[in-house]
């Protein structure tokens, strides 16, 4: 029998719904955490880096100070060797010593002889200083050379040599140049009285140093 499709379509059951579960990973379902909560995760990190990056305090160091007592003053020194070479003297006596180093800015006056355009033209002129029984040395600077006779902190001192220079027929000039340098000051002790270091005293003044001072540390 032949049936007209409409009539065919209207007489079927409407097709039940049928769902199908997919199954949802669990960092999907996972809920988004809010954007203030991640900022603050990461500026706790930053914080955690920057205590790991911390360095730990360092040590203090502590300077060795003089022991209390009396002590003698011995001498300053600019030059390390020189005040070495007193030290060892000192302590061949059989004296404790004792060091401070200073810096103190001082005008340094130097006697210099001409400029010359080759080395060895300076090592003449070294030649002839050393024949007036003058320390000298060659200084180079911007491909010329000097000869520095000697330095001090005296200008009559350097004026004194500046003469001498002249008499043997060497022309020189007078520079003078402001430094900080090094003191290293050299003392004798520490003495348990006053006494005791007044009698140390003699006993280095008889040994040649007559110019010690007596100091209440």
């Amino acid at each position: 029998e032949l049936v007209d499709y409409k009539t065919f379509k209207e007489s079927q059951p409407e097709p039940e719904e049928v769902v199908v579960e997919t199954p949802v990973k669990e960092a999907e379902v996972e809920e988004k955490k809010p954007a203030a909560v991640k900022k603050a995760k990461k500026e706790v990190k930053k914080v955690k880096k920057v205590v790991k990056k911390t360095k730990k305090p360092a040590k203090k160091i502590v300077s060795r100070t003089a022991k209390k007592g009396f002590y003698l003053q011995i001498g300053a020194y600019t030059v390390k060797a020189n005040y070495d070479e007193e030290m060892e003297k000192l302590k061949a006596f059989g004296y404790d010593t004792d060091m401070k180093m200073l810096k103190k800015k001082l005008t340094e006056v130097r006697v210099m002889l001409g400029r010359f355009g080759s080395k060895k033209s300076a090592e003449d002129m070294v030649s002839e200083a050393r024949k007036v029984k003058q320390k000298a040395t060659i200084i180079e600077s911007d491909g010329k050379y000097e000869v520095s006779v000697n330095a001090y902190f005296n200008k009559a001192k350097a004026a004194e040599i500046k003469t001498a220079l002249a008499q043997a027929g060497i022309k020189s000039r007078v520079r003078s140049e402001e430094k900080l340098f090094p003191f290293y000051t050299l003392r004798a002790g520490p003495f348990n009285s006053e006494a005791k270091a007044k009698a140390v005293q003699e006993e280095l003044s008889e040994k040649g140093y007559k110019k010690t001072y007596l100091l209440d540390k």
